[in-house]
C-alpha cells in the first residue's frame, strides 16, 4: 500500500470533514476508494479470464442504479460496491444503516450490503442469467476495522482479489461469460452515446489497440478502410486485453479513423 497515497487520502478526508461535513468528505473519499479498487482489479486480474467494468448505470424497475464495478468470469459475475471509510465500522445484514466511529465522532451510513443486493438483482434481471451466477461483494478501501461480525462477502481491499480468485468452480461457460460481458459493455457504450453524444474519442487504427498496442482482429481495419463498419465492432486480438468498441464511421471527419463512445474497456 502506497504510504503517500494513504497520507494524502486521510488529509483530504480530514480537511473536507472540517470544512464541509462528513457528507462531502465521504463523497471525495468514495471517489478515491473506487480508483484504488479499479487499479487493483486491472493490475491483478489480467490473465485473460476476467472482464473488469466500472461505473455502469443499469435500469431497475423504473429507476437507474449506479454500480461501481462488475467483474465477469466463468467462475461468476461479481458485483462490487465500494466504501472508503477509516475508523471502526459496525452493523449487521438486516440493519438499515451502519455506524462509523471516526475522529471521536459517530456517523451513520446506508447499509452497503443491503444496497448491493439491489445492484445484484438489477444485474441478474438485465442479463437474464441464473441468480446463482451473480455474487455480491462490498469492499472497504480505507483503513477501517469491523467491530461486529459481517458477511464473508464484506471485505477489505487487500482481500478482494483473493476472494474473487477463491471462486474456482465454473458456473458458466467461457462463451456465456463473454456474452454477458459484451452485453454490459454494449449497454455502457450505448448509454454513453445517448447521454453524451457530443463526447467522442478518436481511435487511429494505424496505431493498433489504444489500450495495449496490439493489432485488431483480422478484418477490422479492412472494414473501416472500406467504409463498411455500420453495426460492426472493433476488437483487440490480444486475449488479455479484450478491448472492444462498437464502431461509428464519419468519412467527412478523417480518412482511416474510427470513433467510439467514451468509456474504459475491460482488461
Amino acid at each position: 500500500m502506497d504510504p503517500v497515497f494513504i497520507v494524502v487520502s486521510l488529509l483530504l478526508f480530514w480537511l473536507l470533514a472540517v470544512a464541509g461535513g462528513f457528507t462531502f468528505a465521504a463523497q471525495a473519499a468514495g471517489v478515491l476508494g473506487e480508483k484504488r479498487v479499479d487499479r487493483l482489479l486491472r493490475e491483478k486480474l489480467q490473465d485473460g479470464s476476467y472482464w473488469v467494468l466500472k461505473n455502469l448505470e443499469l435500469p431497475a424497475r423504473g429507476e437507474s442504479l449506479q454500480i461501481d464495478h462488475i467483474v465477469v468470469a466463468p467462475t461468476g459475475i461479481f458485483v462490487i460496491e465500494t466504501r472508503n471509510y477509516s475508523g471502526w465500522i459496525s452493523g449487521s445484514e438486516e440493519e438499515y444503516s451502519w455506524t462509523l466511529e471516526s475522529f471521536h465522532k459517530k456517523f451513520r451510513f446506508l447499509n452497503p450490503y443491503r444496497q448491493n443486493l439491489k445492484h445484484v438483482a438489477a444485474v441478474t434481471d438485465f442479463l437474464g442469467c441464473d441468480p446463482r451466477q451473480v455474487q455480491s461483494i462490498v469492499v472497504f478501501a480505507g483503513r477501517g476495522k469491523f467491530r461486529t461480525a459481517l458477511p464473508s462477502s464484506v471485505l477489505f481491499l487487500k482481500e478482494l482479489v483473493t476472494y474473487i480468485r477463491s471462486h474456482r468452480k465454473s458456473v458458466m461457460s467461457e462463451q456465456e461469460a463473454t456474452k454477458y460481458a459484451d452485453r454490459l459493455l454494449d449497454w455502457d457504450d450505448s448509454k454513453t452515446m445517448r447521454s453524451q453524444s457530443h463526447a467522442v474519442e478518436v481511435v487511429d487504427l494505424s496505431q493498433g489497440c489504444p489500450e495495449c498496442g496490439a493489432e485488431f482482429v483480422s478484418g477490422a481495419s479492412e472494414r473501416v478502410a472500406a467504409n463498411s463498419v455500420e453495426g460492426a465492432s472493433l476488437t483487440c486480438a490480444n486475449p488479455q486485453c479484450r478491448f472492444r468498441r462498437s464502431l461509428e464511421w464519419s468519412p467527412d471527419d478523417c480518412q482511416g479513423v474510427a470513433s467510439h463512445g467514451k468509456g474504459q474497456a475491460p482488461t
